[in-house]
C-alpha cells in the first residue's frame, strides 16, 4: 500500500463504461435500462426504437452498459419483419435482456384480460421473428387506467394481466411501473406488495421490479423514496427508478440533473437496484450517434451512464488488482481513447496521438501500473517502488474506467473518488 504521496482532492467532472461479465461488477453496479424515445410524431413510431436497435456502433457506450432493452410493444410492433428479426438478433446475441412495455389497464381496455387481448398478437410475432420477451413492463396501471381506478380493482386486474402473460411466456419477468408523487409513497409501497402477492397466488411467482415513475419536478422527497425502496426490498422484489426529463426541462439537461438530484440523495439511503432511462416526452426527434450534440437521445444515455452508472471493467479500464505492464493498454468502449503503460515508464491517456494526461514518470524502468485492491491506482518501477500514485487507498474494490468521453475515473461502487478531468469530448 502506498501511503508516501499527500492526499489531494479533485474536480471530478466524471462519466463511466463497463464489462457485465465480471463477477465483481453486480455488487457494484445497478441494473441499466434504456428505452429510445417514444411519441414521436407521427404516433406510433418506430424509429427511434428502430435506429438504435439496429445500429449498436453508433452508441457504443450505452449499448455496451444497458442490461436491458426495448420500447413499447405498439412502436416495437411498427416495424418490419426483416428490421424486426435483425434487431432481436442484436439484442439477444448481446446477452441483453428483451423488454416489451404495455398496459394492464387503461382507458381503452379496462381489464386485465382486454389489455392482454389487445398485445398478445403483437407479442407471438415477436417471439416467432426471435423476440420472445424477457420482460414484460406494465405501464402504471393504477395511474393510467379509467380513473377514478378502484384501488382493489387494479390489483385484481394486473394480477389477471400477468397470469395471462406467463401462461403465453412461462416465467417472463414482470417489471411494474407507477407514478410518484401522482400516487403517495404509502399507496404505491403497498401496491407494489399487493401486486406482487396477487401474481405469486396465480402464478407461484411475483414481480421482479418494482419500478417508480419519478415526476421530480412535481415534487418528491429522499425519505419517501427510501421508504418505497425498503417496502419493495422487503417483500422480495428489486427497486427501480426511471430517469427522464420533468417539467420544462430539455431532455439533456433534465435527465441529468434527475441523475444528480439521485446520486444526492445516497446519503439519505437512496440506491436503486435499476436505472431506467425511458422517454416517452416525444423529444429528442434524433437518436443516433452518440457522439452528436446534446439534443440527440443516445448521447444524452452515454453522458448519464458515464455520469451517474459507471460499472468496473476489465475490457475498457482496470478492475481490482489488475494491471498493465509495459506497453499494455486499455481503450474506451468507442476506440477513441487510450490509457497506456509506456516502455518508458509513463502512464498516458490519448486521444488519438495527443497525450490528454499523463502520470509523469517518463524515464523509469517500467514496473507495472496496477488498480490495487485497496482502491490505489500505483505506479511501480521495475525494482517494485512506487514512483507515483492516485493516493485513493482505503477504497477497497474501486476500479478503472477509460471513458467514452475521454475521461479517467476511479469509482468507488458509483462513486467517483479521483479523476484526470479530461472529459472535454
Amino acid at each position: 500500500m502506498v501511503k508516501k504521496y499527500r492526499r489531494a482532492t479533485a474536480c471530478l467532472l466524471v462519466c463511466f463504461l463497463v464489462d457485465a461479465g465480471a463477477a465483481w461488477a453486480q455488487a457494484h453496479s445497478p441494473v441499466f435500462q434504456v428505452e429510445p424515445t417514444m411519441n414521436t410524431v407521427p404516433i406510433p413510431n418506430g424509429v427511434p426504437f428502430r435506429d438504435a436497435c439496429l445500429n449498436p456502433s453508433q452508441w457504443p457506450t450505452g449499448w455496451e452498459r444497458a442490461d436491458l432493452f426495448g420500447n413499447a410493444f405498439q412502436f416495437m410492433a411498427a416495424l418490419g419483419d426483416g428490421e424486426l428479426a435483425q434487431c432481436f438478433s442484436n439484442v439477444k446475441s448481446s446477452g441483453k435482456k428483451l423488454v416489451i412495455a404495455a398496459g394492464a389497464l387503461k382507458p381503452q381496455c379496462t381489464t386485465g384480460a382486454a389489455c392482454w387481448s389487445d398485445v398478445v398478437g403483437s407479442l407471438r410475432r415477436f417471439r416467432d421473428l426471435g423476440g420472445t420477451p424477457d420482460y414484460i413492463e406494465i405501464d402504471e396501471p393504477l395511474s393510467t387506467g379509467q380513473q377514478p381506478m378502484n384501488y382493489s380493482y387494479a390489483v385484481q386486474q394486473t394480477g389477471e394481466f400477468i397470469g395471462l402473460a406467463r401462461a403465453e411466456f412461462g416465467a417472463v419477468g414482470i417489471i411494474l411501473q407507477e407514478a410518484y408523487p401522482h400516487q403517495s409513497a404509502g399507496t404505491l409501497s403497498s401496491f407494489f406488495r399487493d401486486v406482487n402477492n396477487e401474481a405469486i397466488a396465480r402464478t407461484g411467482s411475483g414481480i421482479q421490479y418494482a419500478q417508480v415513475d419519478h415526476d421530480w419536478n412535481a415534487g418528491g422527497s429522499a425519505s419517501d423514496l427510501v421508504s418505497i425502496q425498503n417496502s419493495v426490498r422487503g417483500n422480495g422484489m428489486s427497486f427501480g427508478v426511471i430517469f427522464w426529463a420533468a417539467g420544462s426541462w430539455t431532455w439533456y439537461d433534465g435527465l441529468m440533473h434527475q441523475g444528480q438530484m439521485y446520486r444526492n440523495w445516497r446519503s439519505a439511503g437512496l440506491a436503486p437496484d435499476m436505472l431506467a432511462v425511458i422517454d416517452w416526452t416525444g423529444a429528442p426527434s434524433q437518436t443516433i450517434p452518440e457522439w452528436a450534440g446534446h439534443d440527440v437521445f443516445e448521447r444524452s444515455v452515454r453522458d448519464f451512464a458515464n455520469t451517474y452508472a459507471p460499472a468496473p471493467t476489465s475490457t475498457f479500464g482496470l478492475g481490482p488488482n489488475e494491471a498493465l505492464h509495459a506497453n499494455e493498454f486499455r481503450t474506451s468502449v468507442d476506440g477513441r481513447f487510450t490509457l497506456v503503460y509506456q516502455g518508458d515508464g509513463n502512464l498516458v491517456l490519448y486521444s488519438g496521438s495527443s497525450a490528454l494526461w499523463a502520470s509523469n514518470t517518463s524515464g523509469t524502468s517500467p514496473g507495472q501500473a496496477v488498480m490495487q485492491g485497496d482502491g490505489n491506482l500505483v505506479v511501480y518501477n521495475a525494482s517494485g517502488a512506487a514512483v507515483w500514485s492516485s493516493v485513493t487507498w482505503g477504497h477497497p474494490g474501486a476500479y478503472l474506467v477509460v471513458q467514452s468521453d475521454g475521461n479517467l475515473v476511479i469509482y468507488d461502487g458509483v462513486s467517483p473518488i479521483w479523476a484526470t478531468n479530461t472529459n472535454f469530448f
